[in-house]
């Protein structure tokens, strides 16, 4: 039996109730922290209904959420709690009854102020984040400094590259940025495209950089910035050191008494050799020193070079001297006891983490000052970065589109312009009475700043709030800068000059109690035990298990070793969710990983066992054979003397030829390219010898790529590329596999992008690997793949965690390091650093900032553990593999998932089965290509077809090539989509479709054709086509004695004809009575050929679908027992056209679907 807040009838109240009731009090500003499953979006829904009962407009509530899915269903809660409130039959539960008649409060200000909410949803004020920046830059278009209305871009990297390269173009001009970027370069060694990669990476993080005074002192006064920022490092140095020498104090004695022990043997150069002069001091070194000589000592002879406190003690390591080497008894004895103190010593010290982690720390502490060399690269870079944003903005402007940053920041800068409130803030000020936030701990710098520009001037009791909901447990978006730590700081100071009231909610009303509390158990042990503000360090907050024990729950561990672990894993996984989907088949499963990488063997297995399975981005498109093969046809018309990308195209489908034919293509006797071999009568004879049916496929291939090669100079790279394909049958390789082909055409959006002269390999791959395969919709239940970020917010019946052990993929190192680190007495340090990218080591500084970030990104990878394991509701399977030494299991690496629970499950975990191959002896059910039957591959083609307008002959203006968004491949979509609006027509007065109610569709219509796999890029077109087809039919007389006849008629309807060995299916689209006949009218969506006139046209239309309307008249006429006649619609050109009966010798009866 399941549980869940929304479905349980609770006679007991919640252990949090109390906390929940003062939640809703619309006078008091809150803060409200909400671990996994404890009900937020219930409660924040609660507090607006609360609201809406003391204001005087509805859009005075404003409530932010991150994503369009918790917007849409933020308010349907609301809209369904008003409809439930309308109602005077009072709930069971007790949290619907709280729910009800906080509905039935806000009803009442609803009648009394004539909102009419639940047939204005729209007057609820609730948006997403970037939502509401852009809302905000587009009222204050100028103060924002967007200027005119801008749109998202598709394809952002491209204006970063833009961007990037205009500020590596500075090398060619005079000015002081010639040497900013000569240096730059010169640290990289002279690699402009490693340059510009760096510079494409600090623009997309530009909100973690651009806003630091400290940048835009660089161009007023270099050695001022030095100065303040070696104060920084020397302040954050004494901070640190403060805190090494307290947590050593305890120790400090013992510290004394081990080093006098040694103090004779103690080598006069080395690593201990500090270890003197805290023995000379008596002390331990003061935090106020500036050099680190004593401390490196007391680090090196306590810990390893991991940080581990060591286990031994001997005389290269510790100075210890082996008792056996002294005959002398009393020195053996000194010796002994001396090395036992030690022990003891780091005993304790291991017993104290906190003193462990003190002495770790030693090791990277950030320097006082920098070197000339360090600060000669980070002035350049301080330099070029503002430079570097400001073209970013030019372009913006240039191509009228932006990023969700550029908006936050003209969002910022419209309500704030030299720290002054604008028009708009005093407008906003006067407007917002109530402010909601969901998520709050996965805010950034820029998202809180603006907000307490929001709050700005508000003061206690005067009848506004501010209410923030979220968890820093799940906080685990560092990546894309949020900042954990900016929930710590709201909840200790408040937002601006609001401050909040704290409110911990506790019951977890998601999950069964065995799930709850087998995460108490496992997880509070593996969170810090303090908050730890710079680190980004949350303790856990244990929840209370509202639902009870539940035998049915599962929590399990299971774990493989061998060299073939992951085989094993992923059959293993493959199996148990199969059997799931067999027992449960109404509960929902889902697979969640740490990254895509972690997938390969995991939809390998799910394939081969014909388990079924839908994923949200992740299977990545640069892995599906067919684009293998366009991408190898792509860089062979791009390179002709690239070998592999040829042999890879002879190899596909597109041609088919044998490894034994590519080897007789290849031999190295002709020092020749492919391309030219190709061409080669010997090769050509050779071939022809070995296989005659591999030569004529040749020939194909050589014709097209001839005619091809031969337009390199007149067409585009898409027109080339698609036309080659379209010319190889491309289509017919895929089978017709709907999804395959929507791959093909996601892989030409991204091929527009490029020419022959700006192609590049490593910029394409990577533009293809941003991309992912469409999903194929399984009939039925199915397993859902997500990444653990993308399952966030969500719940399912099973849990599966697989891939325990992968490491994460290594990050790449930035331009510049950046750390913001606050002391004890509340001092704000920007800390600066040029990364090792640029000048090739690590400095004292760079250690530093990359050691904070190591620990935020340790402690963040345990919150997403956790954020993981809590989507679970009764079945929660986590596995990976371990290593083994002497049968006992080893301890895996700190940087994996299994070391955040290792404690929790080392003890009791189940060790995978060795899963036979033959229990997948199913084929995988994705189709795959096929070489082409031998009449397909030499089939010729007229040089009149349409593919000459992509391989073809010059034939006139060349720029004229027509655009091949919609004739083709999405003509059954664009059909089906066209039919359908068409019968909604049909059932309603033609005069209600003007051509604004048209445009307004455009969106809708869009969506369908996406969910019907045209790609994004090509909807817009089509829906435009149809758009116009559609006004033409509703304003014609043709349309409107179709549509709207004045006799009886049907839309869509089905016959059944039925001879004697089966029984056919006939869906019509319009039937309509005129004249005592039925006139049957099938729509078709063509197009004439190019040169083909109309009656031409008309006569292949008829033609082609003669046979289809000879049937369909047929039925008619049998089940009316009336004449009929058939009728084509063509709906581009708007012309019913009659067909002449034809067959009339049907053996079978007509019977309409009731």
């Amino acid at each position: 039996m399941h549980y869940s807040f929304t479905e349980t009838i609770m006679t007991i109240q919640p252990s949090d109730h109390a906390q929940r009731t003062k939640a809703l009090d619309p006078s008091k500003s809150f803060l409200v922290k909400a671990p996994a499953g404890s009900g937020k979006t219930e409660l924040l829904t609660q507090r607006f209904l609360a609201l809406l009962a003391v204001v005087d407009e509805p859009e005075s509530i404003l409530a932010v959420t991150f994503t369009l899915k918790a917007t849409a269903e933020m308010k349907s809660r609301i809209i369904e709690a008003l409809i439930s409130g309308d109602s005077d039959s009072e709930p069971d539960s007790d949290h619907a009854k709280t729910t009800w008649r906080l509905a039935r409060g806000a009803l009442a200000r609803d009648a009394e102020l004539g909102w009419n909410l639940v047939q204005n949803p729209a007057r609820l004020n609730i948006k997403t984040i970037d939502g509401f920046c852009a809302s905000l830059a587009q009222r204050a278009p100028l103060a924002g400094g967007l200027g005119s209305a801008a749109g998202i871009a598709e394809n952002i990297d491209e204006l970063y590259r833009a961007a990037a390269r205009e500020v590596l173009m500075a090398l060619e001009t005079d000015g002081p940025r010639s040497e900013c970027v000569m240096s730059l370069l010169r640290n990289n060694d002279n690699l402009f495209p490693v340059a510009e990669n760096l510079l494409v990476a600090m623009l997309a993080t530009r909100d973690q950089w651009l806003g630091h005074d400290q940048i835009r002192m660089n161009t007023v006064d270099k050695e001022l910035l030095r100065d303040e920022l070696e104060s920084y490092m020397g302040q954050v140095r004494h901070d640190i050191l403060e805190d090494i020498h307290a947590q050593l104090v305890p120790f400090q004695a013992r510290i004394i008494e081990c080093a006098a022990d040694v103090a004779s043997s103690l080598p006069e150069h080395g690593a201990l050799d500090g270890l003197r002069l805290v023995l000379e001091d008596g002390c331990l070194p003061s935090p106020d020193s500036p050099e680190t000589e004593q401390w490196d000592a007391l680090r090196s002879w306590i810990l390893t070079n991991d940080n581990a406190v060591r286990k031994s003690a001997n005389i290269k390591s510790t100075g210890h001297a082996a008792p056996g080497s002294t005959k002398d008894k009393a020195e053996k004895e000194r010796l002994t006891d001396a090395k036992n103190r030690f022990l003891a010593l780091l005993a304790s010290i291991a017993e104290e983490p906190m003193a462990v982690d003190a002495l770790g720390r030693i090791s990277c502490l950030p320097a006082c000052e920098y070197t000339d060399h360090e600060w000669g690269l980070l002035s350049d870079l301080l330099e070029l970065l503002p430079y570097a944003a400001a073209q970013l903005a030019l372009i913006f402007r240039s191509a009228g589109e932006v990023d969700h940053v550029e908006i936050a920041s003209a969002a910022r800068q419209a309500l704030v312009t030299d720290g002054n409130a604008t028009d708009l803030a005093l407008l906003l000020d006067s407007q917002l009475e109530h402010i909601l936030f969901d998520e709050f701990q996965d805010t950034s710098e820029l998202q809180v700043s603006l907000l307490e520009s929001m709050v700005e001037g508000w003061v206690p009791d005067d009848g506004r709030s501010l209410f923030l909901v979220g968890d820093a447990m799940q906080s685990i978006y560092g990546f894309r800068g949020s900042e954990v730590g900016l929930f710590v700081d709201a909840e200790a100071r408040g937002i601006g000059d609001v401050r909040l009231e704290t409110l911990q909610l506790t019951d977890n009303f998601r999950s069964s109690a065995n799930i709850v509390n087998w995460v108490n158990r496992v997880f509070q042990p593996a969170f810090p035990e303090q908050s730890i503000r710079n680190l980004g360090a949350i303790p856990y907050s244990p929840s209370t298990a509202f639902n009870p024990i539940d035998d049915a729950s599962v929590v399990s561990t299971t774990l493989f070793d061998g060299d073939s672990a992951n085989d094993n894993e992923g059959r293993w996984l493959a199996d148990s969710a199969k059997r799931l989907l067999s027992e449960k088949p109404d509960e929902s499963i889902a697979i969640l990983v740490r990254s895509r990488g972690s997938l390969r063997e995991v939809i390998s297995s799910l394939k081969s066992n014909g388990v079924p399975y839908s994923a949200v981005e992740i299977d990545k498109l640069d892995g599906a054979r067919e684009i293998q093969d366009m991408s190898s046809m792509t860089r062979a018309i791009c390179h002709p003397g690239d070998t592999t990308a040829w042999l890879a195209a002879l190899r596909s489908p597109l041609v088919g030829l044998s490894l034994a034919d590519l080897q007789i293509i290849a031999d190295r006797v002709e020092k020749k390219t492919i391309w030219t071999k190709l061409r080669s009568q010997s090769v050509r004879t050779r071939l022809g010898n070995h296989n005659p049916e591999s030569l004529r496929r040749l020939d194909v291939f050589v014709q097209v790529m001839e005619q091809t090669m031969g337009q390199r100079d007149r067409k585009s790279l898409h027109d080339l590329v698609r036309g080659a394909w379209l010319a190889l049958n491309g289509p017919s390789v895929l089978g017709g596999d709907h999804f395959r082909l929507a791959n093909v055409e996601d892989f030409f959006s991204v091929l527009e992008r490029f020419t022959l002269k700006t192609f590049s390999i490593a910029r394409f791959d990577e533009a293809i690997g941003k991309l992912f395969s469409r999903q194929r919709v399984s009939r039925g239940n199915s397993v859902q793949i997500l990444t653990m970020h993308k399952a966030k917010g969500l719940q399912f019946d099973h849990v599966f965690i697989p891939g325990l052990n992968r490491l994460p993929r290594p990050n790449s190192k930035p331009l510049l390091y950046l750390d913001t680190y606050e002391t004890k007495a509340g001092i704000t340090c920007k800390l600066f650093s040029p990364s090792a990218a640029v000048d090739g080591a690590d400095t004292g500084l760079n250690a530093f900032i990359k050691s904070q970030e190591s620990k935020r990104s340790d402690f963040e990878k345990r919150r997403l553990l956790y954020v993981a394991c809590t989507r679970a509701k009764t079945g929660l399977y986590l596995s990976g593999s371990i290593d083994l030494k002497d049968g006992d299991p080893v301890d895996p690496s700190s940087r994996v998932l299994l070391d955040v629970i290792w404690d929790g499950v080392k003890d009791d975990f189940v060790s995978g089965p060795v899963v036979a191959d033959d229990a997948f002896a199913e084929a995988d059910s994705t189709p795959s290509e096929q070489r082409l039957a031998e009449y397909d591959v030499v089939r010729g083609f007229d040089d009149d077809c349409l593919l000459e307008k992509y391989r073809g002959v010059n034939r006139g203006n060349n720029d004229e090539v027509p655009t091949f968004s919609y004739s083709t491949s999405f003509g059954a979509a664009i059909g089906i989509l066209t039919h359908s609006i068409l019968e909604t027509v049909s059932m309603e007065q033609l005069d209600d479709w003007t051509g604004e109610r048209i445009a307004s569709l455009e969106g809708a219509w869009r969506a369908q054709l996406e969910r019907l796999g045209v790609p994004r890029f090509v909807s817009r077109d089509c829906v435009k086509k149809i758009q116009g087809w559609i006004l033409g039919v509703v304003d014609s007389d043709t349309g409107r004695s179709v549509l709207a006849p004045e006799g009886a008629c049907f839309s869509e309807k089905c016959f059944y004809i039925k001879t004697p060995t089966e029984a056919k299916q006939l869906r019509i689209d319009r039937i309509f009575q005129k004249d005592d006949a039925w006139h049957v009218v099938d729509y078709k969506t063509e197009t004439p050929d190019e040169g083909e006139s109309n009656s031409e046209f008309l006569q292949r239309l008829v033609g082609a679908h003669q046979d289809q309307l000879d049937a369909y008249v047929f039925a008619v006429k049998e089940f009316f027992d009336q004449p009929a006649s058939g009728f084509i619609y063509n709906i581009p050109t708007n012309q019913l056209i009659p067909v002449p009966a034809g067959r009339t010798d049907f053996n079978v009866e007509a019977r309409r679907e009731p």
